[in-house]
């Protein structure tokens, strides 16, 4: 966290923290805690500020079934993240049926160029409205991670966009989508912090941008990510616009498309309920 760079990452995660959410120092790192969604496995997750050691395997999922399921009993996942180069000794996490992934925060700056993308005849970007939610909470389904029940994912979704409209009502920010057929085919939100920080800064952040598999490769995501950081910058007085990114992800290439420049890396093992 000594990092600037990389905290913005962080920063920007805690937009989303709702009112009963809680970030708590503990073993070396620190504790989120969503009560009001013990499903969302990074919103109830533990951080740390060294990549795996050996012995952290025992280490960590005893520091998680400490501070996050005694605490939680409803989160029934293990979620545990760090920053940096290093990978670290994910090994025996990933024998005991964890999956590791790399992301990468990218950034844009308040004054840089926002690449406006070939527009697509006849489909338009526009705020997503009351009527759009369950529309939106397919795509959310249907783009889940694999290894995610339909069932598990559906509650955090459900409890997700209840958030979501909170922040649309507390904080600024709003959700953006493109509808194709009938259908939203693409969506994303962009929020930013309800005031600047110590540095002077506010700090934006993009949260699930999402393409209907049937509507990819067709300029729809690049579409969004143009409109809505324009937004960020107009009408929300972002400075610093945050998305990450899976390391190898297509999404990645969208948004360098779109102007956004690398900036730190985070890592993290995540395992559902055994």
């Amino acid at each position: 966290m000594s990092d600037p760079i990389a905290s913005d990452a962080l920063r920007s995660a805690l937009i989303f923290l709702p009112a009963d959410g809680s970030i708590t120092p503990v073993d070396g790192g620190f504790r989120m805690l969503t009560p009001s969604n013990p499903g969302y496995w990074w919103g109830n997750s533990l951080r740390f500020d060294h990549a795996p050691r050996d012995g952290d395997f025992e280490r960590w999922t005893q520091a998680f079934a400490r501070h996050v399921h005694a605490a939680q009993p409803g989160s029934l996942h293990m979620t545990f993240g760090w920053d940096g180069a290093e990978r670290g000794m994910v090994e025996p996490f990933v024998a005991a049926g964890f999956t590791y992934f790399e992301t990468i925060s990218m950034a844009v700056e308040r004054g840089a160029t926002v690449i406006a993308p070939h527009v697509v005849p006849d489909i338009h970007v526009a705020r997503v409205t009351d009527g759009d939610r369950d529309t939106l909470l397919a795509l959310l389904v249907e783009t889940r991670i694999v290894e995610q029940s339909e069932t598990d994912y559906r509650d955090f979704a459900v409890r997700q966009i209840a958030l979501w409209r909170s922040l649309e009502a507390a904080a600024p920010g709003c959700w953006f989508c493109v509808h194709d057929g009938g259908r939203i085919a693409g969506a994303l939100g962009v929020f930013a912090e309800k005031r600047r920080g110590a540095d002077g800064r506010r700090i934006g952040r993009f949260q699930h941008v999402v393409t209907h598999p049937s509507s990819r490769r067709r300029g729809f995501a690049r579409m969004l990510v143009a409109h809505a950081s324009t937004h960020a910058f107009m009408h929300l007085d972002v400075d610093t616009l945050v998305v990450l990114a899976d390391e190898n992800d297509a999404a990645r290439r969208v948004y360098a498309a779109c102007g956004y420049v690398p900036r730190s890396r985070h890592r993290g093992l995540e395992r559902g309920s055994p």
